[in-house]
């Protein structure tokens, strides 16, 4: 009976699905090393009325609390699927202009650091994922859909990526809101 019971809880409610956003399926969890992470929240990149890319957030833990997130030392992985094709110029100048509009000094001296990125990114293409992983004591990892990629150590420049879509002056507010799971 217990067996038979489970086997229903199972149908109904089923394992963990992925998410679906604008066609694309962005899991629940992922594994990073030992770790698993799991979805905070994901949301949409726009401009203007162009959905650029999807963009979900992974942590050890879900929370709403940006402070908390930048405060803590744990890993993180933002993902990005593109939406639309888009120059790997125009990706870097966003991580740029938003070092630019925060008022962290890690932001202000991660910018000389992104040229590690630059040599290892392309120009995307529609469908493509580009991911950014934080792993501490490693660094932040840029993973570009080529299969390249480029590290570049320490806490300050993963918090100053992270502050692109969590700091004050995000690139996008209402995506910031959908990262955090709001």
């Amino acid at each position: 009976m217990r067996v038979f019971v489970a086997a229903l809880l199972l149908l109904a409610f089923g394992p963990a699905r992925a998410l679906e956003l604008g066609g694309h399926d962005i899991p629940q969890t992922l594994r990073v090393g030992d770790q698993t992470l799991v979805l905070n929240g994901a949301g949409f990149r726009q401009k203007l009325f162009s959905r650029i890319y999807a963009c979900a957030l992974y942590l050890p833990k879900r929370t709403k609390d940006a402070s908390a997130i930048l405060d803590s030392d744990r890993p993180w992985q933002v993902a990005m699927h593109f939406m639309r094709s888009i120059n790997h110029h125009h990706v870097l100048q966003a991580f740029k202009d938003s070092f630019e509009r925060d008022p962290s000094p890690q932001s202000r001296q991660s910018e000389a650091e992104l040229e590690k990125f630059h040599v290892v990114l392309d120009d995307l293409k529609k469908g493509q994922d580009l991911t950014v992983l934080y792993v501490p004591g490693v660094g932040t990892t840029l993973h570009a859909p080529t299969g390249k990629s480029s590290t570049v150590p320490g806490r300050d420049f993963a918090n100053a990526i992270l502050r692109t879509w969590l700091g004050s002056n995000p690139v996008d507010p209402k995506l910031k809101n959908k990262m955090l799971g709001m």
